[in-house]
C-alpha cells in the first residue's frame, strides 16, 4: 500500500514538474516575441497619426504580456519551490516506510521466537504431565 502512495506521489511530483516546464518554455518564447517586438523601429513621417495609434496599441499590449510573463515566472519560482518540498516529503516518507518494514520484520523474528518458546514450553508441559500421571499410577 505504501508502494503505491509513494508511486503515485511521484507520478504526480513528474506531472507537476513538467507543467513547470511547459510554463517556463512558454514564459520563453513569450521574451522572445517581446525582444523581436521591442526592436528599434525606423522614424515615422508626421503624417503617420494612425501608426502611431497601433504602435501604442502594440506597445500596452506587451507590457501586458510582460507583466503576466512576470506573474508566471513568480508562479513558477513558487512551483519549483513547492516541487522541492513535495520530494523531500517522498524521500522522508521512504525512509519512514523502510523504518516500519524493519520493525515488522523484526516483530515477526519475535513473533517466530514466541512461537517456538510455546511450542517447546507445551511440549515440556505435556512431558511433565505424562510423568505426573506415571507416578499417580505406579504409586496406586
Amino acid at each position: 500500500m505504501a508502494d503505491i502512495i509513494v508511486r503515485l506521489m511521484k507520478e504526480q511530483l513528474i506531472l507537476e514538474k513538467q507543467v513547470v516546464i511547459a510554463t517556463c518554455n512558454k514564459n520563453a518564447m513569450s521574451a522572445v516575441s517581446i525582444r523581436q517586438a521591442s526592436q528599434p523601429c525606423s522614424p515615422l513621417p508626421q503624417d503617420a497619426q494612425g501608426d502611431y495609434l497601433q504602435l501604442e496599441a502594440t506597445n500596452r499590449s506587451l507590457q501586458r504580456e510582460i507583466e503576466i510573463l512576470r506573474q508566471s515566472m513568480q508562479d513558477t519560482s513558487h512551483l519549483e519551490i513547492e516541487f522541492a518540498g513535495r520530494i523531500k516529503e517522498c524521500v522522508n516518507l521512504q525512509q519512514e516506510i523502510e523504518k516500519t518494514r524493519e520493525r515488522c520484520a523484526q516483530l515477526e523474528a519475535e513473533l517466530e521466537n514466541a512461537h517456538l518458546s510455546k511450542s517447546e514450553l507445551s511440549h515440556q508441559v505435556n512431558s511433565l504431565h505424562n510423568r505426573l500421571s506415571s507416578i499417580g499410577t505406579w504409586r496406586s
